[in-house]
C-alpha cells in the first residue's frame, strides 16, 4: 500500500510536469523582463533628475514640514526673511508643495544625508545637492526662549555662503 501511494505521487508529478516547467519558465522570463525593464525605468529617472539638477544649479532651497509648532515658527519668523532667491518648499505630510516636479523634489529630499530633522537647507552647486538641518537651532530657540537670531545668521550663512560644503557652527 505504502509503494502504492509513492507510484501515484510520482504519476501525478509526471501528469503535471508538462503544466510547470512552462510555467516557471513563463514565470522567469516574466522575472528577467520586469527586472529589465525596472532597471531602464531607474536609468532613464536618474537621467532626468541630473538634468533636474543641472535646471537649477546654484538654486537654494528651504523644506520644512507640518509640524505645528515649527510651522507656525518657520511662516512668522523665518519665511519673510528669507532671500527672494530660496524656493520654499513646504512638506505637507509626505506629499511637498513647491514650484518644481513632485518627484524631483520627493527624491532630493530622499537623498538628505544630514537626517537630523526639518527643516533642511539645500542648494544645488556642481550637480550636488547640499544639505544642512537647522532642527537643532530652531526647537533650541523654541525650548530656551532665545531670539531667532543665531538660527536666522546659520540659514543667511548657508545660503551666502559660496563654498561647497555646509557650514556648521
Amino acid at each position: 500500500m505504502r509503494y502504492a501511494r509513492g507510484i501515484l505521487y510520482v504519476i501525478y508529478f509526471l501528469m503535471y510536469l508538462p503544466v510547470v516547467i512552462p510555467g516557471m519558465i513563463i514565470l522567469f522570463v516574466g522575472m528577467l523582463w520586469r527586472i529589465f525593464h525596472d532597471y531602464q525605468d531607474n536609468r532613464l529617472f536618474e537621467k532626468e533628475y541630473q538634468e533636474f539638477l543641472q535646471s537649477v544649479e546654484g538654486k537654494s532651497f528651504f523644506c520644512y514640514n507640518n509640524n505645528t509648532r515649527s510651522q507656525l515658527f518657520i511662516e512668522a519668523i523665518v519665511l519673510p526673511v528669507l532671500i527672494p532667491e530660496v524656493n520654499v518648499i513646504f512638506l505637507n505630510g509626505r506629499t511637498p508643495e513647491a514650484d518644481f516636479s513632485r518627484r524631483f523634489i520627493s527624491h532630493m529630499l530622499y537623498g538628505i544625508n544630514d537626517q537630523t530633522g526639518f527643516p533642511y537647507l539645500l542648494k544645488v552647486v556642481n550637480g550636488e545637492v547640499l544639505d544642512q538641518s537647522v532642527n537643532n537651532e530652531l526647537f533650541n530657540t523654541f525650548n530656551q526662549n532665545k531670539a531667532p537670531d543665531q538660527l536666522l545668521h546659520k540659514i543667511s550663512t548657508f545660503y551666502q555662503c559660496p563654498e561647497h560644503k555646509a557650514i556648521s557652527s
